[in-house]
């Protein structure tokens, strides 16, 4: 979830109908810009159990979502890891799939210096392919044992 001024989020789904807090919280935060509006002082008056927290949430730039890994050729602590980046901050990094319904909140960086990546895919080989915006090339991270 890209913020509006303040903050970016890594959001489970994990069942239908959860209400993220979008335009009123940004992270767990009520968002300035919009608590004037009628429909977030009505989501505030419900309290803090009427939103999904996010699972991750850091300072404003720009998430870029990402696959869940579901091959066989990268270690097994990527099996069902969820990757995902930041075009601004020119990172990729990945969430592990701790239990069947819940992800670690704390990302493990897979690429520190990933020049503006936008779009993140695994192929068919495996391997992990993205577009970096900044060198306007698509490149390639693989598992090398």
């Amino acid at each position: 979830d890209v913020g509006s001024d303040r903050t970016e989020e890594v959001d489970v789904v994990d069942k239908p109908g959860l209400n993220f807090g979008w335009p009123c919280y940004e992270g767990t935060a009520r968002s300035p810009l919009y608590k004037g509006q009628a429909i977030c002082k009505k989501l505030y008056a419900k309290g803090r159990a009427a939103v999904k927290d996010p699972l991750v949430a850091y300072p404003r730039s720009t998430v870029i979502g990402g696959p869940f890994y579901t091959g066989s050729t990268w270690p097994s602590q990527f099996h069902d890891a969820y990757v995902f980046g930041d075009w601004e901050a020119s990172w990729i990094k990945f969430l592990t799939r701790e239990s069947d319904d819940r992800y670690s909140a704390k990302p493990t960086d897979l690429a520190a210096k990933a020049a503006g990546p936008v779009e993140i895919e695994f192929g068919p080989d495996g391997n992990l392919y993205y577009v970096s915006l900044n060198l306007g090339q698509v490149r390639r991270i693989s598992f090398q044992g």
